[in-house]
């Protein structure tokens, strides 16, 4: 890779602890995605680079304090880490981040950009929104009746301009990492297979969200069916042990220790590292497994057909196209699977030749297999009955013939569409006789329409007003509740 670390200078403002250095240094050292950005930063903001230590530390050691064996007349940037510590949103946030490395590493590169971009070093200073930051911080500095900027984007000497600089990167580093928080809940964007602490499967997972075409509009939608179908997902009882633990189904945070995984254990053994643990427990951070109990009454593939074809791209609610909320349900179905253990085909289609199928069996959760199925799109024509056969061929591999016990519980299929395609009454004929032998339901979702052969096939149809949001709410709730037998 053809990137360089930035130098370690001779001296550090912050006096991190053994631990926090160790994993600083681990993090360094394996991240590609780090290294990158600090490269980048050091070619941009030369001035800020050699800061991303010291941020670092600031945020994830809880017993990070200023070096007193610094001049600050030496270091450049000792004035502002000093008033970034002192500062009570510093104090606020780091309660909530300190000890998860990847929280902390990204507001480290988030706050040493909006520094470099407030200060104008580097490309930063060529964006409309780091000019009338640089104006701000001016005004704030004149204010304190110090002397302003000067043209190489040093530190402001007034104090009034320094709390401003801070205040004003703090915050928009805070925003940053929420819009990332929420991205990750909503997309499922955690560490990847290669370790619980994979700052670069987050940072490119997230990359790939934001590459997607209006990815906000797709997130809000995704984020707004979520929140339905867990409304109405049944409360399971709690059981005491072990009782109903068969399956991991990903990482949570807690305090219980029964079901800490085998990396907090090495941080309580390590005499470096015991602190973290401990602080990570106070806190209810320790990474744990998530189990999930019995499965629901039916455990069978959950299957979504969603229509992709041109007459999805027509205006609906919020002026945002079909297509945008039929792929929120679809993900959010999703995800819905993965909560209850089911297995999940995502089908999207639009002609009889474009068909694009996404599997995901019971098991970890990968967020990549979302992003595909966000991107496709064929904007063709309209074909029902290639995916109702696909739906069926893969239900019947879980029905009576092709499972074991409770196992053998059916598949349920919602079909998203517009209504406009026609189904022979032969294909009518077959899908209904084979449903049956396969236990399936289907559960159609009409936009803007009605269709006579689809209401046949179907064990309940919900029709949806393209232009109104409370419509595909109620529609999403609807399916929501058949879905859990209610």
């Amino acid at each position: 890779m053809a990137t360089a670390l930035v130098q370690e200078p001779s001296w550090r403002c912050i006096r991190a602890s053994d631990s926090a250095a160790l994993v600083f240094e681990q993090l360094r050292a394996r991240s590609q995605r780090w290294q990158q950005e600090e490269a980048r930063l050091n070619h941009d903001a030369p001035g800020i680079a050699p800061l991303l230590p010291d941020l670092f530390y600031a945020f994830y050691d809880p017993d990070a304090e200023l070096n007193a064996e610094v001049d600050p007349r030496e270091a450049w940037g000792f004035s502002l880490l000093a008033t970034l510590i002192a500062s009570r949103e510093f104090t606020q946030l780091k309660a909530k981040v300190q000890g998860d490395l990847i929280a902390c590493a990204s507001l480290a590169l988030h706050l040493a950009r909006s520094l470099a971009g407030a200060l104008g070093q580097g490309r930063a200073a060529s964006s409309r929104k780091a000019l009338r930051q640089r104006l701000l911080l001016t005004l704030a500095t004149r204010r304190s009746r110090r002397h302003a900027l000067d043209e190489e984007g040093h530190l402001p000497q007034g104090e009034a301009g320094l709390r401003f600089l801070v205040g004003r990167s703090l915050q928009e580093a805070r925003e940053a990492l929420e819009h990332d928080q929420r991205l990750r809940k909503a997309w499922g964007v955690w560490p990847g297979a290669r370790g619980l602490h994979a700052f670069d499967d987050v940072w490119s997972l997230l990359g790939e969200v934001r590459s997607l075409a209006g990815f906000a509009e797709l997130t809000e939608a995704l984020q707004r069916f979520q929140d339905l179908l867990q409304q109405v997902s049944p409360r399971q009882r709690r059981r005491q042990g072990d009782a109903g633990r068969y399956r991991v189904a990903g990482y949570t945070q807690g305090r219980e220790l029964d079901r800490a995984v085998p990396e907090e254990l090495v941080r309580l053994a390590d005499p470096l590292m015991s602190h973290l643990f401990c602080e990570a427990y106070d806190h209810k951070r320790l990474t744990l497994y998530d189990y999930k109990g019995e499965k629901l009454e039916r455990s069978g593939p959950l299957i979504c057909c969603m229509d992709t074809s041109a007459s999805m791209n027509q205006p609906a609610a919020l002026g945002r196209e079909r297509f945008v909320w039929c792929k929120g349900i679809g993900l959010a179905l999703l995800d819905f699977a993965h909560q209850n253990q089911r297995p999940f085909l995502g089908l999207c289609f639009s002609s009889e030749a474009e068909l694009e199928v996404f599997v995901r069996p019971p098991g970890p959760f990968d967020p990549r297999l979302a992003l595909e199925m966000a991107r496709c799109d064929f904007n063709g024509g309209t074909h029902f009955e290639r995916p109702l056969r696909h739906a069926l061929e893969y239900a019947r591999g879980f029905g009576p013939a092709g499972a074991k016990g409770r196992k053998a519980a059916g598949a349920d299929v919602v079909f998203i569409a517009d209504g406009e395609a026609s189904l022979s009454s032969a294909f009518v004929r077959e899908f209904l006789r084979e449903k049956a032998a396969a236990r399936l339901r289907l559960f159609t979702v009409l936009i803007d329409g009605f269709h006579e052969g689809l209401a046949t096939l179907s064990d309940a149809v919900f029709t949806v007003r393209a232009d109104r949001l409370d419509s595909w709410e109620g529609a999403v709730r609807s399916v929501g509740r058949r879905l859990v037998g209610v």
